[in-house]
This record gives structure tokens, C-alpha cells and sequence, in this order.
């Protein structure tokens, strides 16, 4: 059984799969599935301890190549904040 969880910041994309070591997610323009491994996007929860977090951030930190991918879904939590020119996520503590 699939879950489909919509987000999007620029581009409309689906959650298809979650494992132990990645979320599979379906890019709607591509149509091609991608890993982003799973243990970036928790890493990347370490907003609610600095507060903020830029898409560079998330490349160079946590996950290389896909960090939109994260940015959209951490900027579904509660509580989250963001911009998108640049791209920057934040929380009030």
C-alpha cells in the first residue's frame, strides 16, 4: 500500500515510500521516483534546535542533491515558517 502525502514548494510532489534507510518521493513533472535518504531529512529536524535553516544548509548538511524535497516537507510542521526567495525555513522557539 502506497501513502500519498502532497507537499509542495515549487513543484507538486508525493511521499510514495518510507524504509529504514530512505523516503521515495515522485517529483509530478518527472514523473521519475527519487531516494533522499532518511537519515538527512531527520538531520534536518534540527530546525527546532537552531531555528532556522537555508536550502544550502539542507544541500550541504544533509540532503545533497534533493534539499527542496526536504525544505517542502519541513515546511509543513507545525510551527514552521518560510521564504522562497531564497528558500529559508524557520521556527519560533
Amino acid at each position: 500500500m502506497r501513502s500519498r502525502i502532497r507537499k509542495d514548494l515549487y513543484y507538486p510532489f508525493e511521499i510514495i515510500n518510507l524504509t529504514e534507510s530512505s523516503v521515495t518521493i515522485l517529483p509530478k513533472s518527472t514523473g521519475k521516483e527519487r531516494p533522499v535518504f532518511r537519515e538527512g531529512v531527520e538531520n534536518a529536524h534540527r530546525i527546532t534546535v537552531t531555528g532556522r535553516l537555508t536550502l544550502e544548509e539542507l544541500e550541504s548538511e544533509f540532503t545533497p542533491r534533493n534539499p527542496v524535497y526536504t525544505a517542502a516537507s519541513l515546511a509543513k510542521r507545525h510551527g514552521v515558517q518560510y521564504k522562497l526567495k531564497p528558500i529559508r525555513l524557520s521556527i519560533s522557539k
